[in-house]
């Protein structure tokens, strides 16, 4: 290989190294900085199709529950209300787990960002239901049974480290 050959192939694996860098270091920094979006548009291409981009939740794992668990709530057709574990398929119980944990705090908490999932979700539990039993459930929503940690002012006065919370969402109709 001549000289000058060889000089504009390191020319150009350095200058893929150094775009490669600056692409992995800017999917690291939050979308709320200062510089806003606009940063990320010139590696736009290139993080999605290599898997590079980052989301940013940072904030959401601040101890605020000492224990997690989750139920359907499903509402048939007479009215009555029934608890089912909300986990597919089988309804399956509450894994104590910090993945499924996760996905039921952003469902619960930020349903608004996961629209599609909700909507599959609810679809999904909707056909189960209807697979399982004879009639349809009108109505499925979800509650989540947390122990909520409570302010270290509180604990040092009685010792109790959390109190029992039930968030609850929904119901909403059920459209398998």
């Amino acid at each position: 290989m001549k000289p000058l050959a060889r000089r504009a192939l390191r020319i150009g694996i350095c200058a893929a190294l150094v775009f490669h860098l600056a692409a992995i270091t800017i999917a690291n920094l939050p979308a709320t900085t200062a510089l806003g979006g606009s940063i990320y548009r010139p590696f736009a291409w290139y993080l999605t199709p290599t898997g590079l981009w980052q989301t940013w939740d940072m904030f959401t794992t601040i101890p605020h529950f000492l224990d997690l668990d989750g139920a359907l709530v499903v509402v048939d057709e007479s009215g009555s209300i029934t608890r089912r574990g909300p986990l597919l398929p089988g309804f399956a119980s509450f894994a104590k787990t910090v993945r499924i944990q996760g996905t039921f705090m952003r469902l619960a908490f930020s349903s608004d960002s996961y629209t599609s999932y909700t909507k599959r979700y609810r679809a999904a539990i909707c056909r189960a239901l209807l697979a399982e039993r004879r009639g349809a459930p009108t109505q499925v929503g979800f509650e989540l049974l947390a122990q909520e940690l409570r302010p270290l002012a509180d604990i040092r006065k009685d010792g109790r480290i959390s109190q029992p919370k039930t968030y609850s969402f929904g119901p909403a109709a059920c459209t398998p």
